[in-house]
C-alpha cells in the first residue's frame, strides 16, 4: 500500500539522518526491531524503535547543553555566603573534589555586592584552579598541590590535606576561601585545624557583603 511505502521511506530517511548525527557524536544506538521488505510493521515495534531514538536524542541533548555551557558535563553549583546580620561573618564549607579535583580543574566565580556602600558597589571575579592529579603525580610530597590564577589579582599556591593553613582566595578582602575554618566564623574559637580533606574549602564573606559563589567544572 502507498501509505506503508511512504511510511517506510520517511522512517528510513529519519534513521539515516540520526545515524549520521550519532556517528559524529560517537554514540551507539541499539535498535529493538528490524523490518524487512514485504513484512507488515507492528505499531508496537515501530514505537519501540522510535522510543529508542527519542531516549538517545534526549541524552545527547543534555550532553550538548552541558558542553555549550562550558561546564564539562557536570552541572555547576551555586551557593550564597551571606548572613543578614551586618555584624556577622558568613562561612560555608564546600567539598569541591568533583569540580576542582579532576583533570580539567575548575572555575570559581565570585559575585559580591556591598550592602552599606553609598554607591551599592559590586564586584565579580573568576578564579581558575588546577590541583595535583594523584594518578599522574609521583606523589613525592604529602597533600594535594594546588594553583589558583585570576585575571587581575594574581595567583596563589597551596598544599591542602597537610598541617598548614592556606588562604586560597581573598578578592578585595571581601570574600575568602581557606582550607580551615577561620576564627571569624560563627561558633569558632580560634582558627580551626586544617581540613584533612584536601578538597574541602571554607568560604567566608565580610558581614557587609552579600556573596554568591558559582563553581564550574573547568
Amino acid at each position: 500500500m502507498k501509505f506503508q511505502k511512504d511510511f517506510k521511506v520517511v522512517f528510513f530517511l529519519i534513521a539515516v539522518l540520526f545515524s549520521a548525527s550519532f556517528a559524529m557524536a560517537q554514540t551507539t544506538i541499539t535498535k529493538p526491531h528490524t523490518f524487512t521488505s514485504g513484512t507488515p510493521a507492528k505499531a508496537s515495534e515501530v514505537n519501540a524503535d522510535f522510543d529508542a531514538l527519542y531516549q538517545k536524542i534526549n541524552e545527547l541533548s543534555g550532553k550538548v547543553a552541558a558542553l555549550e555551557s562550558g561546564n564539562g558535563g557536570i552541572p555547576s553549583i551555586t551557593f550564597e555566603v551571606y548572613d543578614p546580620n551586618l555584624t556577622t561573618w558568613a562561612c560555608v564549607d564546600k567539598d569541591l573534589k568533583d569540580y576542582c579535583g579532576d583533570e580539567d580543574g575548575c572555575t570559581i566565580r565570585v559575585l559580591a555586592q556591598h550592602e552599606t556602600d553609598v554607591n551599592d558597589m559590586v564586584h565579580i571575579m573568576d578564579h581558575i584552579i588546577y590541583m595535583e592529579q594523584p594518578s599522574l603525580s609521583t606523589n613525592n610530597g604529602d597533600g594535594i598541590y594546588g594553583h589558583l590564577l585570576d585575571i587581575s589579582l594574581g595567583q596563589s599556591f597551596w598544599i591542602t590535606g597537610t598541617s598548614n593553613r592556606y588562604t586560597i582566595l581573598a578578592p578585595w578582602d571581601w570574600v575568602y576561601a581557606f582550607n580551615y575554618r577561620h576564627d571569624n566564623c560563627s561558633g569558632q574559637e580560634g582558627h580551626g585545624a586544617p581540613h584533612t580533606n584536601p578538597y574541602l574549602f571554607t568560604f567566608m564573606s565580610d558581614p557587609q557583603v552579600r556573596t554568591t559563589v558559582i563553581v564550574y567544572d573547568r
